[in-house]
């Protein structure tokens, strides 16, 4: 049991959180006020944020307005604050801010595990900032430095990012299996290492190893009420046998579901892949997104395609997405 009673009401609001509920989560870290123990009240915020993001972004605006004067004369919530304005700068889409708004944030964290966090949210929006080398070696650096803090997080977190990188730059890779059981042991992060894996598998025609690493990211982003659950759902459509009719139907549901993603990266890659089952859905909103990509991600692959080659599935130019061969 948690020994302060303000620990356990924190406890509840991230939970409300985690489940989808940022108005009940905010009302009930709002009504709990400073808490005593500094650690608890910065711990306090972060969930304030977290729950205003499921609120929208004007309440994210007034929740980091309402700790900005209470960081000026508390260096580690100050710390805090920058991480928490790198999160709005990268939903933003302004990723080279968040790298800098995340590496100042590292040097004012009191702990190394603090520092090592920040850092390793720097090196993530490396990813976005086109930054694919920058963000491979930190990542490689900061898996060596969580093994040494025996922090699995961590460690699973920075060789996602490295993956990632690699994927992105287009660097050869084979899935691996044992990242993602790690991942399910953990309980962490399976999500995205597991649509990861899968897209690699994807690529490299093992069908049938892609099929269950999409499905178990499904699961995962589904439970975590993640907008990355349109990617896997795109990518099951591709990979799972079944009748026209039934296709078409599931890829004109899903479009509309990313349609309303508030991510444009994500839209435009499960549009994508929708358009590709039912040839010239949503064909302009994919032309329109993969314009809104920023210069350094214009050519290069997101979490499961690029924008090129998603403009090559609806037939608007591009680079034309060659079916992987078959599993032998």
């Amino acid at each position: 049991a948690c020994p302060w009673p303000e620990g356990e009401a924190l406890l509840h609001g991230a939970n409300r959180s985690v489940e989808g509920d940022g108005p009940g989560a905010l009302a009930l870290l709002d009504g709990l006020g400073p808490v005593e123990d500094p650690r608890l009240e910065v711990w306090r915020h972060a969930l304030r944020v977290h729950a205003a993001i499921r609120c929208g972004d004007a309440v994210v605006a007034a929740v980091l307005a309402s700790i900005a004067p209470l960081a000026e004369h508390n260096p580690e919530l100050s710390a805090s604050l920058d991480g928490w304005r790198g999160l709005v700068a990268y939903r933003e889409e302004r990723y080279a801010e968040a790298v800098a708004l995340h590496l100042r944030a590292a040097q004012g964290k009191p702990t190394r595990a603090g520092r090592l966090s920040s850092r390793l949210s720097a090196a993530s929006a490396q990813l976005d900032a086109g930054q694919l080398d920058a963000a491979f070696e930190e990542a490689e650096v900061l898996a060596k430095e969580a093994a040494a803090l025996r922090h699995t997080l961590f460690e699973l977190r920075a060789l996602w990012i490295q993956r990632s990188a690699a994927v992105r730059a287009g660097r050869p890779l084979h899935a691996s299996p044992e990242l993602v059981e790690a991942a399910r042991a953990a309980g962490a992060l399976l999500a995205q290492i597991a649509l990861g894996e899968a897209a690699i598998a994807w690529r490299a025609g093992q069908t049938a190893l892609a099929l269950s690493f999409a499905e178990e990211a499904e699961r995962a982003f589904a439970r975590e009420h993640q907008p990355g659950v349109i990617l896997a759902r795109a990518l099951l459509l591709t990979l799972r046998p079944a009748k026209k009719a039934e296709r078409v139907k599931l890829a004109r549901a899903l479009a509309a579901e990313a349609r309303r993603c508030p991510i444009p990266g994500l839209s435009l890659q499960a549009l994508a892949l929708c358009a590709a089952i039912v040839p010239g859905v949503d064909a302009g909103a994919v032309v329109k997104l993969a314009a809104r990509l920023p210069p350094a991600l214009q050519g290069g692959r997101l979490e499961l395609l690029s924008g090129e080659e998603c403009l090559g599935l609806v037939g608007a130019g591009g680079t034309i997405l060659a079916p992987p061969p078959p599993d032998p």
